[in-house]
């Protein structure tokens, strides 16, 4: 059992590209692999002390899920917070933990 899961609120749909034959014609479609799924999307902000007249923020984007999740990096994930408000990501490259998961993401939404 993992005793993170308690902690995730958040719901996350994973998307993949599948390379699919049809006719012989080979074709990439995106396909919706998992549904539901248990997640926690954090958010980490590091402002820069940069030398120059202005400082800058820079935001990270982590997602966190059980390690028997079959994700990797390039999938499309559609976080639902709570709240309702639905969050895009693309996953990078993913840690492996004891009971979890670390995936790095980008947001694709962020301006």
């Amino acid at each position: 059992m993992n005793p993170y899961t308690a902690l995730w609120k958040d719901k996350m749909d994973i998307w993949r590209n599948i390379e699919k034959k049809v006719n012989g014609i080979t074709r990439h479609e995106e396909e919706k692999l998992y549904s539901n799924i248990s997640c926690h999307l954090s958010k980490n902000s590091l402002a820069s002390l940069d030398q120059g007249e202005k400082a800058e923020t820079l935001s990270t984007h982590t997602l966190f899920c059980d390690i028997a999740t079959d994700i990797k990096s390039g999938d499309r994930v559609v976080v639902t917070k709570p709240n309702g408000y639905l969050i895009t990501v693309t996953t990078g490259e993913v840690f492996p933990y004891t009971y979890k998961l670390e995936v790095m993401v980008k947001r694709s939404d962020t301006a």
